[in-house]
């Protein structure tokens, strides 16, 4: 705790020899920020700043990440999940390329855990992302926009369509629950489709991916110029024993 604080003023000592030498009035600045808080000038400054940050995700393709399998998993899963879809929020809030996020049947105990996240679910909505505890068919009834992103797909997915809706189940099941999503498209009547993995890449673990990595990998695919090999080894960790495929 000691060489925290340590260092938390060597940044102030830091910043304020900077502003000197800048010429500013860090004092004078601080009373400006506290004055545009009082008056909700900077709340609106900053909201006016995401809308535009997030204007191509209009353009963009769609993913939407689909809870409805929480009776199947346990409660130290569910949370998981919940970790891994505020991940996703902030990848895409980041993200040069941002997308919208949809998330269906969003109940439990994941909803119960994004409900403390800081901002959740209001400041969230201004970021591209929507959620709904109406399962997935009822949120996006149009079937024919969306392709369920599954490891069990006989379908290679080749590229990213921007009139599309990737779904990505939301499972943590370390393998226990394989096949689920497919059973769920095919009933659905849902096209599905893989990751070109094995095309790009031999990993000597599971291919099983979580749910941000997923989303990721989607992202990084646009921001790589459509290059799916690049964007699966700027996305998967080293431990799943990568090696590439000539």
């Amino acid at each position: 705790m000691a060489i925290k604080e340590g260092k938390k003023q060597q940044t102030k000592e830091a910043k304020a020899a900077m502003a000197k030498a800048e010429g500013r009035d860090l004092k004078e600045e601080r009373n400006l920020q506290q004055q545009r808080e009082n008056t909700g000038e900077g709340r609106r400054k900053r909201e006016a700043m995401w809308t535009k940050k997030m204007e191509p995700a209009a353009s963009s393709f769609g993913v939407c990440i689909d809870c409805g399998f929480g009776d199947l998993m346990t409660f130290k899963e569910s949370k998981s999940l919940a970790v891994q879809i505020t991940f996703c929020y902030a990848v895409n809030k980041r993200s040069e390329n941002p997308v919208r996020i949809s998330v269906t049947d969003l109940t439990g105990v994941t909803c119960q855990q994004l409900n403390t996240t800081n901002g959740f679910p209001e400041q969230w909505k201004t970021r591209a992302f929507s959620h709904s505890t109406q399962p997935l068919e009822k949120v996006h009834p149009d079937t024919s926009k969306l392709v369920y992103l599954t490891s069990d797909a006989d379908h290679t997915l080749d590229h990213l369509d921007d009139s599309k809706i990737y779904v990505i189940g939301g499972i943590v099941d370390r393998n226990r629950l394989k096949g689920t999503t497919n059973r769920k498209a095919q009933e659905l009547g849902i096209s599905t489709a893989r990751l070109p993995i094995d095309d790009h890449l031999k990993l000597v673990s599971s291919k099983v991916l979580t749910v941000n990595h997923v989303f990721e990998i989607l992202l990084k695919y646009r921001q790589h110029g459509n290059d799916w090999k690049k964007a699966m080894l700027d996305v998967l960790p080293a431990r799943k024993g990568i090696t590439q495929v000539e």
